[in-house]
């Protein structure tokens, strides 16, 4: 078999000042992307018409224009419905790939594991935080190789370190439910726990994507209400991993509750 294809979906919403660099980054990508599909949430700014000249002077540039406004999940849930590749990128349009080869090293890790196994695995790299000028701040380690990868990752799942930009595979997607409708908090990590009872994680060793720094704090209430979401996913969930995953999850799950009874 040859190349696995590959299809990038992008929720936009008011992106006007990052959009294009986000779409820049897919197209520069050393790795052939069948399709980069946009699903536009209903932006009132000037991202529409940088992403129809886009989709007018490239062939695999598509826009999916929202009736209504319905949120970043639906967004990518729809994009990736949309797609008809074998594997499936996300990333988000106000952050970019900070590598050219960022897909390539992904895409090359996920055809070795196939043509050795036949395992479709989901592969990732590091990433790097910058300000909103696009600064470095910092770069992350997603996973340490050394010791246990599996139990590394599944821990760095439990704790919603890992990035979502990663490649997966369209079918795996489907097969574990994608996006839970209405779930508007760590929405994300519940996806990544979904992906791992199906396939594995591996790591490409890439520098990934930049995330944009958000500046701006939670209120007691908002935060409340993320530690009461983290609680029920990890009773949702709580069979998925392994008994030293468990413990893991277990224990920051009282701390957790410890931290939701301060805010009472």
């Amino acid at each position: 078999m040859g190349k696995f294809t590959l299809s990038v979906i992008v929720p936009n919403y008011n992106n006007e000042k990052n959009i294009r660099q986000c779409v820049e980054s897919i197209l520069a990508q050393t790795y052939p992307v069948k399709e980069l599909i946009v699903y536009d949430d209903c932006s009132t700014d000037g991202s529409r018409m940088i992403l129809n000249e886009y989709s007018e002077k490239y062939s695999n540039v598509k826009v999916i224009w929202g009736e209504k406004n319905v949120g970043v999940s639906v967004a990518r849930d729809t994009a990736i419905r949309a797609t008809t590749s074998d594997y499936v990128c996300m990333l988000d349009a106000d952050d970019y790939f900070y590598s050219k080869k960022k897909l390539a090293a992904e895409m090359t890790a996920i055809e070795k594991i196939y043509k050795d196994s036949g395992k479709k695995v989901i592969s990732f790299s590091q990433t790097v935080d910058v300000e909103e000028s696009g600064a470095s701040i910092r770069t992350v380690n997603h996973v340490n190789l050394s010791g246990n990868e599996r139990f590394r990752i599944v821990t760095r799942l439990y704790k919603n370190y890992m990035p979502r930009d990663y490649c997966f595979p369209r079918e795996t997607y489907f097969e574990c439910g994608g996006y839970t409708k209405g779930l508007s908090l760590y929405e994300d990590w519940e996806l990544n726990i979904k992906f791992l009872d199906k396939t594995e994680f591996v790591y490409s060793g890439e520098y990934g994507t930049a995330y944009r720094h958000k500046e701006g704090g939670l209120s007691s209430v908002d935060y409340k209400k993320q530690l009461e979401t983290k609680i029920n996913i990890f009773r949702k969930y709580k069979t998925n991993f392994n008994e030293k995953a468990r413990f893991c999850l277990l224990a920051y799950a009282a701390y957790i509750k410890h931290r939701i009874k301060g805010l009472i």
